[in-house]
C-alpha cells in the first residue's frame, strides 16, 4: 500500500473512449506533475470537477511510469 499525501491541483481529462467521453482524469499540480485518478469511490465523483482547482488526500501508488492516487477526500477550491 502506498502512502497518504495531500496535492493540490487542477483536474484534467487524460483518457477518453471512441465516442470522446471522459475515462479517466488526472490531477496536474503547478509543478505540472500528472497523478492519474483511480475511477472508484470518491475518484469517480471529481468527473464533475473538470477544469477545477481541487485539494486532496489520498493513497499514491505508481503502476509502471504513472502515478496513481487513490481519493479519501477532496475539496473544490474557488479561483484565485
Amino acid at each position: 500500500m502506498g502512502k497518504l499525501k495531500r496535492l493540490k491541483g487542477i483536474i484534467i481529462p487524460c483518457d477518453w473512449d471512441q465516442l470522446n467521453n471522459v475515462t479517466m482524469i488526472a490531477l496536474t499540480t503547478a509543478g505540472e506533475h500528472e497523478y492519474r485518478i483511480n475511477m472508484d469511490g470518491m475518484g469517480k465523483s471529481l468527473l464533475n470537477h473538470i477544469r477545477s482547482p481541487v485539494q486532496m488526500e489520498g493513497v499514491l501508488d505508481k503502476r509502471n511510469k504513472d502515478d496513481f492516487i487513490t481519493v479519501c477526500s477532496y475539496k473544490v477550491l474557488n479561483w484565485a
